[in-house]
């Protein structure tokens, strides 16, 4: 590239990068987490500011490597980079479930609500782990008919704002 402007060769880095990331992803979806791991790393050192790239990262550094604080690490750095972005609080809910930190799983899927507007995967998570919201009237039973009614009033008037 003896003769490409910076730009020139940022463009090309860029596009190595996303090809080295998506290999990774793809490696981590089949389960080839150790693959991954060195696609994942070859695209963070290409573009360490990019908040998807460091995330995945750090997800296959914990399942390959069980490699727990690093993975946390990693993961809470790309969190900073981007707080609003659902599938960072995912991976970083994976990384403290495969440790066996389901607490603070689910503590970080609920932070995750807060900054991303109640993001329907994270909230399929958090299902996944059996959180429920709290009763209508949480002096009474969860199996009261009173709750039960007003449950089910406030899920279907919750309804309309899902869809918009």
């Amino acid at each position: 590239m003896g003769g490409a402007t910076l730009k020139e060769r940022e463009i090309v880095e860029d596009a190595e990068a996303l090809d080295q990331f998506k290999q990774g992803l793809l490696q981590l979806q089949k389960g080839l987490a150790r693959d991954a791991v060195v696609k994942l790393r070859s695209a963070v050192a290409r573009q360490p500011g990019n908040a998807y790239f460091v995330s995945y990262f750090g997800l296959a550094t914990g399942i390959a490597q069980k490699k727990w604080t690093e993975a946390e690490s990693l993961c809470l750095q790309a969190l900073q980079l981007k707080r609003t972005v659902p599938q960072l609080y995912l991976n970083l809910a994976n990384v403290y479930e495969y440790s066996g930190r389901v607490g603070d799983a689910v503590e970080t899927l609920r932070d995750g609500l807060r900054f991303t507007g109640r993001d329907s995967r994270i909230i399929a998570a958090l299902r996944a782990f059996g959180i429920r919201r709290p009763p209508v009237m949480p002096f009474l039973s969860r199996q009261n008919a009173l709750n039960r009614a007003l449950g089910k009033i406030r899920h279907a008037a919750e309804k309309p704002k899902r869809k918009r």
